[in-house]
């Protein structure tokens, strides 16, 4: 079966802001100095009120802030680390994940992208 024909879609999720919200990604890391990508499988993220929690992504674990949040897409940036931001697509599920090389040069040194869907617990 295909996981994104589940028949509960992420908007649908996300639009239930009273509980926490759990999704598994699968999707690749991207490594701009050397061209390299990667297959990422169990990527997790939480999603509670303000913020967003990011497991599985080496680099990019952590909690974010959620900045600007909009009808069609989430944007979220770390509380500590300003190299680090993100966004979520509401009706698709599509997650992006960047680290920037510094703040004023703006280079992209890593990108994650995966497509998320509501996490089931195996037990």
């Amino acid at each position: 079966m295909d996981r994104r024909s589940r028949a509960v879609s992420p908007a649908a999720v996300i639009a239930q802001p009273n509980s926490p919200i759990k999704l598994t990604c699968e999707g690749e890391l991207q490594k701009f100095s050397t061209d390299e990508k990667y297959k990422l499988k169990g990527i997790y993220v939480k999603i509670d009120g303000s913020t967003i929690e990011v497991g599985g992504a080496v680099g990019f674990d952590g909690e974010y802030t959620i900045s600007k949040p909009k009808d069609y897409i989430v944007i979220f940036v770390t509380r500590d680390n300003i190299l680090l931001e993100g966004s979520l697509k509401r009706f698709s599920g599509d997650i992006s994940l960047l680290r920037w090389t510094d703040q004023q040069q703006r280079q992209l040194a890593e990108r994650v992208t995966a497509v998320c869907v509501p996490a089931i617990p195996l037990f």
